[in-house]
């Protein structure tokens, strides 16, 4: 009589009869929506665990990108324009956030 299992995943596949092989699991190419490319899982698994931020920071140099390019719309709509030295360093700080964006992204 095999030890009760506590993981539900588990438990499931054993009630249906089917085995569940680790390997074969780790093995199998999962896409990764952040770089756009396909891994296998166990690569995934592996970065993620040591680097759990990276995921974060690509998110908010993608979003400060965003936020500084859109800035000078923004600043229009609310009456209030950024001017031209607001709008130069807008955009050069929202290109510096995408180029930082791109490089956390590979």
């Amino acid at each position: 009589h095999p030890a009760p299992c506590h993981r539900p995943r588990v438990r499931a596949l054993r009630a249906r009869g089917d085995s569940f092989e680790r390997g074969a699991f780790l093995r199998k190419s999962e896409f990764d929506a952040l770089s756009l490319r396909s891994f296998r899982r166990e690569t995934l698994i592996t970065y993620t665990s040591t680097n759990q931020s990276e995921p974060l920071r690509i998110a908010l140099y993608f979003l400060a990108a965003c936020v500084l390019f859109l800035a000078p719309a923004f600043g229009d709509l609310m009456q209030e324009p950024l001017g031209v030295p607001g709008e130069v360093g807008s955009v050069a700080l929202g290109s510096a956030s995408l180029f930082l964006f791109n490089r956390e992204r590979e």
